[in-house]
C-alpha cells in the first residue's frame, strides 16, 4: 500500500464510531438486519463481559507477580544471612 493509503486507513480506523439513525439505517439497509444486531451484541460483550474479566485476570496477575518479587527478596535476604553465619562460624 502507498504510504498516504496506510495514513487514511489509520486515521480512519482511530475515528470512534458514531450511532445515530441514519448510520444505522443505512447499516441494516447495507448489511441486513440479524448482522447489525450481530455486530451490536459483539461489541456490548467485548465491552460490558470480556472487558472487565480482562482487567480483573490483568489485576490478579500484577499481584502475582508483586508477590513473587517480594518473595524472591525475601529469599535473597535469607541466603545473605545464612552466608554471614557460616562466615562467622568458620
Amino acid at each position: 500500500m502507498p504510504p498516504a493509503a496506510t495514513e487514511t486507513a489509520g486515521q480512519v480506523a482511530s475515528q470512534p464510531v458514531a450511532f445515530n439513525a441514519d448510520s444505522l439505517l443505512k447499516a441494516i439497509q447495507q448489511f441486513g438486519l440479524p448482522l447489525v444486531m450481530l455486530g451490536f451484541i459483539l461489541w456490548w460483550a467485548k465491552n460490558d463481559l470480556v472487558q472487565p474479566l480482562l482487567d480483573a485476570h490483568f489485576q490478579v496477575i500484577g499481584k502475582i507477580v508483586e508477590g513473587q518479587q517480594d518473595h524472591s527478596e525475601k529469599l535473597d535476604n535469607i541466603g545473605d544471612k545464612l552466608d554471614e553465619l557460616i562466615r562467622i562460624n568458620k
